[in-house]
């Protein structure tokens, strides 16, 4: 949560409001395969006997966050000495090689590690397990390398053990590739033992909160499960620190399942740190105030595209990845809001379970001043039951209509001395910049079938296959590092076009014609 102050009520709303638009909340539902074994794909392929240790010395742990509003869990670590491939131990395993690393940090109560590498690479994978984790986590491939760097994910326990196997054809000393940095996250999220900090649920909201339990008797709470369902804790790398905020699934106008996510300018505002995010799903208490966490909590790592972000405006716009897990809503969304409105924030205050605070709209579209830094045109919520703290930022709005929740935009924050005055992104000033991905969406499925045909039909073209699909208005495309070529379509003229490695952009036809070629309609 972001702290700003007042300067004066526009009357811009009268001349920026179009025709409200609204969509239905879904939930997501897969159909999942029986596996003969609980989870046979992420074991550990060698037997580890040579592993190479790092042992982390205290850092200092400081809680006060450089990025005013978000809630930090961690510091970024720089190992001194950078550990190489040539330094590892390679064991010979069925289909290549594989060398084992163990950290430890008697601080922390979760490890990520960084990996940089100085070219493409299309053939390693990881697996990794912390010592509070089940079972290791993966098998996560090339495809998660962006820019040349990765963040793994998050594992619990003050120590993590990482795999890194490479395919028979590479020598594996050979590999250009570094560990050079560890996130060492101090916040302990099975347990409320921090200092001074008030029992709220899982102990680390300060102010008084509700969890999503406590609404269970509340006609609205249909509606509000429809929300939590929908509402993610957004965990993320920015400079030299980790971070926490909220944010929100989004449905389309075609009901495809595409993970849409919004949340706040402030807390992901670039891609490289869009890169970084995990996701916790029904991060949820079982009980009113109570410290257990709902048994479909889920997490998910891979990073979001970054397709739209307004410093003025207050709001990011985002694709995942990886898709979420199975069982979550995209929210329902109306650009519709007026004065009086009873309304519903849904939020990690702090990095806690989903609370809920409820209120009323009481201005539209203020321009707001935060600090130096420049201005924000926003919508102006009093809570009266629950607020919102720092970790709550990019957080959703809601309405609920009938047991359905509708989106209505996303915290940017509030003064510090009054955590129930809130200020929230207005959804109507942008609605016209995503747009086109709320709204072209059976468009963008037929597209996302046909990238998936060309790679294995032109798979000389492009190399490696399983890369994932990037948004710049107005194309949707894929670059592929091994043959340096761009496939992609054209959303303004329906036309799919190449680029290859010569720099000459092809138009090589309309999308109708393809589409009926790889049998994508």
């Amino acid at each position: 949560m972001n702290t700003y102050f007042l300067v004066f009520v526009t009357s811009l709303f009268f001349s920026l409001q179009t025709h409200a638009a609204r969509v239905e909340s879904v939930q997501q539902n897969h159909i999942i395969e029986k596996s003969s074994s609980a989870n046979p794909a992420s074991a550990f392929l060698s037997k580890g006997t040579q592993t190479f240790t790092i042992n982390l010395p205290l850092v200092q742990i400081d809680r006060a966050s450089t990025n005013t509003g978000i809630h930090k869990t961690g510091v970024v670590y720089q190992l001194p000495l950078p550990v190489t491939a040539s330094q590892l131990s390679w064991e010979t395993v069925k289909g290549g090689y594989a060398a084992h690393i163990h950290l430890f940090s008697d601080q922390a109560k979760r490890l990520r590690y960084h990996l940089v590498f100085r070219r493409e690479t299309s053939s390693i994978d990881f697996r990794i397990q912390g010592s509070r984790d089940s079972s290791p986590i993966g098998p996560i491939n090339h495809t998660l390398i962006q820019d040349k760097n990765i963040w793994l994910p998050a594992t619990k326990g003050n120590s993590a053990d990482l795999e890194i196997f490479v395919d028979g054809t590479k020598q594996p000393e050979a590999l250009d590739f570094s560990i050079d940095a560890v996130n060492v996250i101090f916040d302990d999220l099975s347990s409320g033992d921090i200092p001074a900090i008030k029992a709220k649920s899982l102990g680390l909201a300060m102010e008084q909160e509700f969890d999503l339990a406590c609404w269970a008797d509340n006609e609205n709470f249909p509606g509000l499960e429809q929300a939590a369902g929908a509402t993610a804790k957004i965990d993320f790398i920015k400079g030299t620190g980790s971070f926490t905020c909220t944010g929100t699934l989004l449905n389309d106008k075609g009901s495809t399942g595409t993970p849409w996510l919004t949340t706040a300018h402030h807390c992901i505002s670039d891609q490289a740190t869009a890169n970084t995010i995990e996701f916790e799903w029904f991060f949820q208490a079982t009980s009113c105030g109570g410290s257990a966490t709902d048994n479909r909590y889920a997490k998910t790592f891979g990073g979001a595209q970054l397709l739209g972000t307004d410093f003025n405006l207050e709001a990011s716009f985002l694709r995942l990845n990886k898709s979420p897990p199975n069982g979550v809503v995209f929210s329902g969304w109306d650009t519709d809001i007026q004065v009086d409105d009873l309304v519903w924030g849904v939020h990690h205050p702090e990095g806690d379970h989903t609370m809920v605070s409820a209120g009323h709209v009481t201005a539209l579209l203020q321009t707001v001043q935060e600090s130096t830094a420049g201005t924000h045109l926003l919508n102006e919520v009093n809570f009266i039951a629950g607020g919102t703290e720092p970790g709550s930022s990019g957080s959703g709005l809601f309405s609920v209509v009938n047991g359905s929740a509708y989106w209505k935009g996303t915290l940017s924050g509030g003064p510090e001395e009054n955590y129930q005055l809130n200020f929230y992104s207005n959804f109507n000033s942008y609605y016209s910049y995503i747009k086109p991905w709320l709204n072209n969406t059976v468009a963008l499925r037929s597209i996302e079938c046909l990238l998936n045909w060309a790679e294995g039909a032109y798979s000389n073209l492009f190399s490696p296959s399983g890369a994932i699909s990037q948004f710049q208005s107005p194309y949707t495309y894929r670059y592929y590092g091994n043959t340096n070529a761009y496939a992609g379509v054209s959303l303004t003229n329906s036309h799919v076009y190449y680029l290859g490695p010569d720099g000459v952009l092809e138009d090589v036809g309309d999308l109708s014609g393809w589409l009926t070629a790889a049998l994508c309609q």
